[in-house]
């Protein structure tokens, strides 16, 4: 089945922005109708993509997501919390962030289409997926030490990819979201071990200086 273009929706919606009270997430979601979970998804996973994290930010949206992601795995229609669901954004703010949507969304349209897609269909897929998308929320509101590449954007580019490819039925680059996934999984052991080993080099360099401070 071939999907109308998520930036075709995106530019709809950009055309018919002229609610001088401005605009919500949670109505986005209600005119995108069933897609625009995911459309939502997407959006908050767009800020996250620095390479060097942004404090706070990176925490709240990955509450947000994985609260988004809970709901889609127990089969609920996800509403975003009032604190940023209801908010309105002006027209201009809307505008901006509509426009920089359809531009990263339109590049991914090259490359994501509905294909093989029966299996994407089931409810066991669905669940998987949303379960996925849930843990790497997780990581992605981790409290993390500032300066560390990537430690965001991993996760972030993982549920982006894996909510793009659900959308739009797309089942080969969902394959690319799980590895995406795996390596963000791989990259989060990796830096706990070396914060780990980092630990406990400093706690016997303190417990040596604490003997013998000369």
């Amino acid at each position: 089945m071939q999907h109308r273009p998520l930036s075709s929706d995106l530019e709809e919606i950009l055309l018919k922005n002229s609610d001088p009270a401005g605009a919500t997430l949670n109505s986005l979601m209600l005119h995108t109708e069933g897609r625009g979970v995911y459309l939502v998804m997407v959006l908050l996973c767009l800020p996250t993509l620095t390479p060097v994290p942004l404090p706070v930010i990176n925490n709240i949206l990955g509450v947000v997501l994985f609260l988004m992601a809970l709901s889609l795995a127990a089969g609920r229609v996800p509403r975003l919390p009032k604190f940023i669901g209801d908010r309105r954004l002006t027209p201009s703010q809307w505008e901006k962030v509509l426009k920089a949507s359809v531009k990263v969304v339109r590049f991914l349209e090259k490359f994501i289409r509905p294909r093989k897609t029966q299996w994407l269909g089931w409810r066991a897929a669905r669940i998987i997926n949303a379960t996925i998308m849930a843990l790497l929320a997780i990581l992605l509101a981790l409290p993390t030490p500032p300066g560390i590449l990537f430690v965001n954007s991993l996760p972030s580019i993982a549920i982006l990819i894996i909510a793009l490819a659900q959308m739009e039925e797309d089942g080969l680059v969902i394959w690319i979201g799980y590895g995406v996934a795996a390596g963000a999984v791989v990259y989060f052991i990796f830096l706990f071990k070396v914060m780990i080993i980092a630990a406990k080099a400093s706690g016997a360099w303190l417990a040596q200086f604490w003997h013998n401070p000369f």
